[in-house]
C-alpha cells in the first residue's frame, strides 16, 4: 500500500537541489529546514530499503495515516474533492488505503 504514495512523494521532492539527494539527514540543519522535510523523513523511513516487513504495526499505521494525508492533498490539488470516487488510479488507491485503515482500527 505505500508504493503509490512513495512514488507521489518522489515526484514532488525536487531531488536536483537536494543536497543529500533526498537521504533524509535528521542532524543536518539543512534538512530541519527543507520545505520537504516531511515528505522526505517519511520517505528515508518508509522505503523500499527501511525493513518494513520488521516494523510493528504502530509504525506502519502512522506510515499509512501520512500517506492518506498527502495522497489526499495531492488529489485536491489535482482537482478531486475529498472522499470522491472516480475510477482513478488515485481515487482506487485512496479508497482502498481508507478500507484498510478502517479495518486495522477496527482490529486494534
Amino acid at each position: 500500500m505505500l508504493d503509490f504514495p512513495r512514488m507521489l512523494v518522489r515526484s514532488d521532492i525536487d531531488f536536483e537541489n537536494c543536497t543529500h539527494a533526498g537521504n533524509f539527514a535528521p542532524g543536518d540543519p539543512v534538512c530541519a529546514d527543507c520545505a520537504s522535510r516531511l515528505e522526505c523523513s517519511w520517505l528515508y523511513h518508509n522505503d523500499d530499503f527501511s525493513g518494513l516487513r520488521e516494523k510493528r504495526l504502530p509504525h506502519l499505521v502512522k506510515a499509512l495515516e501520512f500517506a492518506l494525508i498527502f495522497v489526499e492533498a495531492s488529489s485536491f490539488r489535482a482537482g478531486h474533492r475529498p472522499k470522491q470516487r472516480c475510477p482513478c488510479e488515485v481515487c482506487a488507491w485512496l479508497y482502498k488505503a481508507r478500507e484498510l485503515h478502517e479495518e486495522v482500527g477496527r482490529s486494534a
